[in-house]
Formats: C-alpha cells, structure tokens, sequence
C-alpha cells in the first residue's frame, strides 16, 4: 500500500506518534492493492474473511479499534480468507487517512456499530458529521457506504445525520445505485441471531454524490440516550457485534 503524507493536529501528532508509527509500518508491509473494500470495526473478522471468499478479485481490509478482537481477525482471515484479505488494530480515525488515497475506497462498511446508549456517551457515536466527512473524502463518486444496525432509535438519529448533508445520497431499495450483490453478502455473527430471531435489521446504503468535500465542522446536536434492548445477546463489553 502506498501511505499517504498526512499531518494531525498537534494532540494526535504528540500523544498518538505510536500508533501513527504503528500504521503506517503495517501499511507499508501490506500487499494488498486496490481495489479496496474497507470494514470499520470489523471485530472477529467473520464478514471480513467471507467477503474476502465472495470477491476474490477486491482486496478486502478490516479495521478494528479492540486489539483482542483484531488479532482474532488477523488469525481468521489466515485461516479462512483467499490472500485477499487483511485486518488492522487501529483507530480508523486514523489508519483512513493514512492508508487510502482520497477517492480510494470503493467500497466502505459498518455493520452493527455500537450504539452507545447513555446520553453521556453520545459523542462515541461513529455516525457523527465529521466521520461521514473522513468517508466522503475516501470513497469516490458513485462508490458506497454501507451501514446495517438492530437499534431503531440508532438507525433513526443515523438516518438525520444523513439528511443534515450533500456528500452521500441514501438509497431506498430498487435505486439503481442499490448494491445489486446484496443477496450473497455473508452475515455477522450478530446479523445471523438477528435474522434469527425474526428481528428487523436497518439499513442504511448511501452512495457518494459528486458533490466536493465539505470542509469539518464539528456540530454538536444534542445527544439521545436509547432505550436499551435486553431481547438479544449483547457483547458484555461494549454491546456490539458479538463476531
């Protein structure tokens, strides 16, 4: 992979050289070329190594902040995955800007993102307008963000977040931008128990408009504690995706 030059603030320049260091040394030892599919947050691996097997001809990278679970993508994708595949413990807040060239993401996931109930929490939320404007910069015209969770409430304040900007157009099924592979996609561990048990899953699919990129303005909107749901099996850590 080609590492891009990048600056940081001066915060993440200061306290995060480790973990810039970190990524870009795994940057520079990957093979893998574009075009590049990208999970954030890819937990265990379980979506990352069967899709690496459904499109053999894309190179397919999983980002995940948890080391533990990282390192259990890593082993994964070893194991199961055709060389096309490849998992990261970073920040993608970081590692984004780092490994990928703007416009070089065709393809970008996240797939049952944490919700973060509590109100006092809000702000860990990843469908934030800042985050959405990292993407914008990363995923070329026509290419797509795909956003599945089980939290309505989620789903709701995601879908606003959406509507507040010009960069991504979210797509209602029978758009002709609508991934027409949908039906082969592999489940999460969590998407299996969900389908399961006979529960909706929210989808969110946006394509990138051809609109520039906005410049980052950080807009706090006032945060939503959601109802918690007790009916399925949650990570006891963070509540996420169980792998």
């Amino acid at each position: 992979m080609q590492i891009q030059s990048v600056t940081f603030d001066t915060y993440v320049e200061t306290h995060k050289g480790h973990e810039l260091a970190s990524i870009r040394a795994w940057g520079e030892a990957c093979p893998l070329e574009p075009p590049y599919y990208v999970e954030v947050g890819c937990n265990r691996g379980r979506f990352l190594a069967g899709t690496a097997r459904l499109m053999p001809s894309v190179s397919v990278i999983g980002i995940e902040l948890r080391r533990e679970w990282a390192e259990i993508a890593e082993r994964r994708v070893a194991r199961e995955a055709p060389g096309n595949a490849a998992a990261l413990h970073a920040d993608a807040t970081l590692a984004l800007p780092l490994l990928f060239a703007d416009g070089g993401i065709a393809r970008l996931y996240m797939l049952f993102p944490d919700p973060w109930w509590k109100k006092k929490h809000s702000k860990r939320r990843l469908i934030q307008p800042g985050l959405l404007q990292l993407f914008a910069a990363k995923i070329p015209t026509g290419g797509l963000l795909i956003i599945k969770t089980d939290v309505e409430p989620y789903y709701v304040a995601s879908r606003e977040v959406f509507e507040e900007q010009t960069q991504f157009r979210l797509l209602e099924p029978g758009d002709p931008a609508w991934p027409a592979d949908e039906p082969g996609w592999p489940h999460t561990t969590r998407e299996a128990h969900i389908v399961e048990e006979g529960l909706p899953v929210y989808r969110l699919y946006a394509v990138r408009t051809a609109v520039a990129a906005e410049p980052h303005v950080d807009e706090r909107r006032e945060p939503e504690r959601f109802p918690k749901r007790h009916d399925l099996t949650t990570d006891p850590d963070t509540g996420g995706d169980p792998g």
